[in-house]
């Protein structure tokens, strides 16, 4: 890393780097970065659960998240679950499948998915 990198590191802020980190590992591991992804395409994400969603009837089963890689998020949802073992807020994983772009949303349904990182559960 070079000087002018590292200063700029040292200025930019916790998120900022956070992103910049996320974004490293997307590279890295040959995903394709959310805001690149079009419509209907079928892709690679590896990214971060940054929130878990609730269906607010007890006849829809689904179990939806917001993923997020730094530069976009993704909202993932599985059909016909109410729960997935590790797929809970802050773990990582890579998943894929068709991604549907209404703009600036994008949702992916029933992806495949590998866990990464699953945090430690505080009880």
């Amino acid at each position: 890393m070079g000087f002018v990198s590292s200063l700029r590191r040292l200025w930019s802020s916790d998120a900022e780097l956070e992103r910049e980190d996320q974004q490293r590992d997307v590279r890295e591991c040959g995903a394709t970065p959310v805001d690149d992804c079009t419509d209907r395409e079928v892709v690679r994400l590896r990214g971060r659960i940054e929130r878990v969603t609730l269906p607010a009837t007890d006849h829809s089963r689904s179990y939806e998240v917001d993923f997020s890689d730094g530069s976009g998020t993704v909202h993932l949802t599985w059909m016909g679950r109410d729960h997935i073992p590790g797929v809970v807020v802050g773990a990582t994983l890579i998943v894929e499948g068709r991604i549907s772009c209404q703009g600036q949303q994008r949702q992916m349904y029933n992806p495949k998915y590998q866990l990464l990182h699953v945090p430690e559960q505080i009880h």
